[in-house]
C-alpha cells in the first residue's frame, strides 16, 4: 500500500549550468537555495537587501539595486538602539550609522555590477501581505509600533504588474538573456491567521501562473507543493511548525537539482560535495600527524579541481585548512 502521493518531476528546458549568473531573491527559500547552489560552487548573487517575502519589495530591490546610488543618510532611522532602513532586512542593521550605511552601499554597488551579467533568476515569493508606510511598502519594519503602518493583501493583478515590471527592467539591465524559475515559498505565515494565509499563498500562486502562461522564459517550479502535498508532513518542518525542517529543505533541493541543473555537472557537483563532507569534518586531536595528513590531502584534492575547472575557486577553504 502506498501511503505517500510523491510528485514526479521532469527535467526543464532551463537549465542551470557552471558558466550561468544567477540572482536568487526573495523569501527565506530563496535564502536555501543559494546556501545550496554557493556550497556547489555556482556564481550567484543571493538578496542583495536581505530576506524579501513580497513581491514588491523584490522589485524595489531591482530597482534600487539597477540604479546604484548609494543610499541617502535621511532615509537611515533608530529603531532600538540599532540604524536599519525599511527596504532592508534586519541583517543590515548595526548600532553604528555609518557601518549601517555602508553595509548597505555596498551590496548595492555588488548587485550593480552583477545584474549587468546575470542570466538565470530564482524568484520565491512568501506573501501577498505588505505592510505600508507612508502609502510606501516596506520590506522590513524594524519592530517599530504596529500602528504607523498598514497592513493588507495584495490583489492577483498587483502582484502579476509587478512581476512583469520586475522581468522588463532586468531583462533591459542584463547584456544576457534571462530565465526565469519562479517559485512559492512553502513556509507559512501563520501569524496573518491559517486561512489568511491560505488566501495569501493562493493569490500569489495565481499571478505566478499568470506570468508563467506569458512569458516562455518563465519557468514555475513547485517547491511549496513538494512540502504541502508530496511530503505532507509536520516531521518535516522545524520545531517553529512553520519553516522546512533541513531534511525537507534537502528533499525539495534534489528535485530541484533533477529539475534546473545541469546534468552533465552531476558528477562535479557530486565531488565537490564529498570534499564538503570532509571540509566540515572536526577532528578529536587537530595536533595529529594523521590530521594534518589529512587536511594536506584535502589541499591537494581542491588544488587538482582548481586545475581542472577554471572556474573553480577553493581559495578561502585552502587558507583555512593550512591556517
Amino acid at each position: 500500500m502506498n501511503f505517500r502521493s510523491p510528485l514526479i518531476l521532469s527535467p526543464s528546458s532551463l537549465q542551470i549550468h557552471y558558466s550561468s549568473n544567477i540572482l536568487s531573491i526573495g523569501s527565506c527559500f530563496a535564502q536555501n537555495i543559494a546556501h545550496n547552489l554557493t556550497e556547489l560552487k555556482y556564481n550567484l548573487l543571493a538578496n542583495p537587501a536581505g530576506i524579501c517575502f513580497n513581491p514588491v519589495s523584490v522589485l524595489h530591490t531591482i530597482k534600487r539595486c539597477i540604479k546604484g546610488d548609494s543610499l541617502p543618510e535621511t532615509e537611515i532611522i533608530n529603531s532600538h538602539g540599532l540604524w536599519c532602513h525599511h527596504d532592508f532586512h534586519g541583517s543590515f542593521n548595526h548600532p553604528d550609522k555609518n557601518t549601517c550605511i555602508q553595509s548597505i552601499n555596498s551590496s548595492i554597488e555588488k548587485a550593480n555590477n552583477f545584474l549587468k551579467s546575470v542570466d538565470r533568476v530564482i524568484l520565491t515569493i512568501g506573501t501577498a501581505y505588505v505592510y505600508e508606510l507612508e502609502n510606501h511598502v516596506v520590506n522590513n519594519c524594524h519592530k517599530r509600533p504596529q500602528n504607523l503602518f498598514n497592513k493588507r493583501r495584495l490583489e492577483r493583478e498587483e502582484i502579476k504588474n509587478t512581476l512583469f515590471e520586475l522581468i522588463e527592467l532586468l531583462n533591459a539591465y542584463s547584456n544576457q538573456k534571462i530565465e526565469y524559475i519562479l517559485t512559492l515559498s512553502p513556509v507559512r505565515h501563520l501569524k496573518d491567521g491559517m486561512v489568511q494565509n491560505n488566501l495569501s499563498k493562493a493569490t500569489c500562486l495565481l499571478a505566478i501562473d499568470d506570468v508563467v502562461q506569458s512569458d516562455a522564459n518563465v519557468h514555475y517550479f513547485p517547491s511549496y507543493e513538494l512540502l504541502m502535498d508530496d511530503l505532507r508532513d509536520y516531521r518535516f518542518y522545524a520545531k517553529d511548525r512553520v519553516h522546512p525542517s533541513e531534511e525537507a529543505i534537502e528533499y525539495v533541493f534534489n528535485k530541484f537539482e533533477q529539475v534546473h541543473l545541469y546534468e552533465n555537472d552531476a558528477a562535479l557537483r557530486k565531488r565537490i560535495a564529498k570534499l564538503n563532507l570532509a571540509l566540515a569534518h572536526r577532528p578529536f586531536n587537530p595536533e595529529s600527524d594523521q590530521h594534518i595528513l589529512f587536511k594536506e590531502d584535502l589541499v591537494a584534492q581542491l588544488t587538482e579541481l582548481e586545475q581542472a575547472y577554471s572556474f573553480l575557486d577553493f581559495t578561502k577553504e585552502k587558507q583555512e585548512l593550512l591556517s
